[in-house]
């Protein structure tokens, strides 16, 4: 026993490192480079944008909010610029002249000590990344670029260990091949991939609820008066999500968080009407937690505004122009969103690529699978015992029930998904692909040993 524990305790140790090495830094050049250098850095400049504001003005200033810093010294910014911004600081947008990029100034700025002007607060988040990050810089002394790397790098491995706490639960569940199996294919996708540095997403949250829940129910077998816990401590992971993370892909982290409960739900056996409760509780819980953090951002920019009111009516403003717009500002946007229907939307993020190795180096074979494909694989497995095996349908239940997180995300959050197609396609990821890969590896190593055990019994008799 104790040497078993020691080869997990090994692999686990070497599945962190290869794990935070491709999430850092790419190297089997699975994403391709430029994707991979260049994704969402226009998000993640908000946190360097506060970094920043925290090392000139302190931790709060400018209500503890990301955002962006304003240029100020005529002899970085080119003239061009300087006039641009004389006629409206507000108007500097994604591109200002000369191609001077908002989002690049922040990196700029913080690593050279640009004198900076405005700050354009970002309210749709606590900021809570700029105090941990400006927190790290603190405690190692260091700054700018350096400590831009370390927090990028941090972000790798929180997601890494993350994970690898989801593959100990696989292997406990589903054996060696199917861990193996999902270990591969967390290396092969891209999505995943992109999104696990950056200091804005955080993304070892999104798992964390559902991970945690995971080991808790695992260790709270036949003690079923312990679920009462469970749903503090969703309660308090939700929070904590939306707090250091904010609320994007929240539906799919909802629905993650209840999946483990449906697993031992079913393979603990309890009567129908208590899972049902108990799920439904649990689920109310983790609301509970998005809405106890909407209220705290409320409050925060309440404070920071001097107006409570307008705080909370800022919140309710974004929440209707990130699910179906607001045509007061965005007429000519939301009538475009509002003719495309839910098979438009379906068709489009089905279609996309999940892996992707056209941009391997070496790699002579060039392979390029769409979601659409993977998830038709799955329905044309042969479902050998399924229903005579509990964890495999178990198994099966929490797939289906994930498949509410990405369409939640896609009906409720429409704006969003039509508006930002170039980050939507990790929500397959939560967790609906990695779960379906266990599922195809186990059900063929339960068929293959169907096979071998029934060649084997004909053998028998003929003999």
């Amino acid at each position: 026993m104790l040497k078993k524990k020691l080869t997990i305790t090994t692999l686990t140790g070497f599945a962190v490192i290869i794990l935070t090495s491709v999430f850092y830094g790419n190297v089997l050049n699975t994403v391709n480079p430029q994707l991979f250098s260049s994704f969402q850095k226009d998000s993640e400049s908000l946190v360097v944008g506060r970094l920043y504001k925290s090392r000139l003005n302190g931790v709060f200033s400018g209500g503890g909010f990301l955002g962006f810093n304003y240029p100020h010294d005529s002899v970085i910014i080119p003239g061009s610029l300087i006039e641009y911004q004389s006629q409206n600081l507000g108007w500097w947008g994604y591109e200002s002249p000369n191609e001077m990029s908002k989002f690049s100034f922040q990196y700029d700025a913080f690593e050279n000590d640009y004198i900076v002007d405005k700050y354009e607060t970002y309210f749709s988040q606590q900021g809570m990344q700029g105090l941990i990050y400006h927190s790290l810089g603190f405690l190692f002394n260091i700054t700018g670029d350096d400590l831009i790397k370390l927090c990028q790098f941090l972000n790798s491995l929180f997601l890494a260990l993350v994970l690898c706490m989801l593959l100990i639960w696989i292997f406990h569940y589903f054996g060696w091949l199917s861990t193996i199996a999902c270990f591969i294919f967390i290396l092969c996708s891209q999505w995943l991939i992109v999104f696990a540095d950056n200091m804005l997403y955080v993304a070892g949250f999104y798992f964390l609820p559902m991970v945690i829940n995971l080991w808790y129910l695992h260790f709270s077998i036949g003690k079923i008066n312990r679920v009462k816990t469970l749903f503090l401590i969703t309660f308090f992971f939700v929070t904590l999500k939306c707090i250091v993370s904010g609320f994007d892909f929240i539906i799919p982290v909802l629905v993650m968080s209840v999946l483990p409960l449906l697993f031992y739900a079913y393979v603990e056996q309890w009567k129908f009407k208590k899972t049902i409760f108990n799920a439904l509780s649990l689920s109310a819980f983790a609301l509970s937690g998005v809405l106890f953090s909407l209220i705290l951002l409320g409050v925060q920019i309440g404070l920071y505004i001097d107006s409570l009111s307008e705080g909370f009516d800022y919140l309710a403003h974004t929440t209707e122009r990130r699910t179906y717009g607001n045509v007061r500002d965005l007429e000519y946007i939301i009538k475009q969103n509002n003719a495309i229907s839910l098979f438009d939307i379906l068709d489009y993020y089905l279609n996309g690529f999940a892996i992707d190795f056209t941009h391997v180096i070496n790699f002579r074979i060039k392979i390029k699978i769409l979601f659409s494909q993977l998830l038709l694989f799955i329905t044309l497995v042969p479902l050998i015992n399924l229903y005579k095996d509990k964890k495999l349908m178990g198994l099966a239940i929490m797939i289906l029930s994930s498949l509410f997180g990405p369409l939640g995300w896609f009906v409720i959050f429409k704006y969003h998904t039509v508006t930002h197609t170039h980050m939507n396609l990790f929500v397959w990821y939560l967790p609906t692909l990695i779960f379906s890969v266990i599922f195809i590896m186990y059900t063929m190593e339960k068929g293959f040993q169907y096979v071998i055990l029934n060649t084997k019994i004909n053998t028998d008799r003929k003999t």
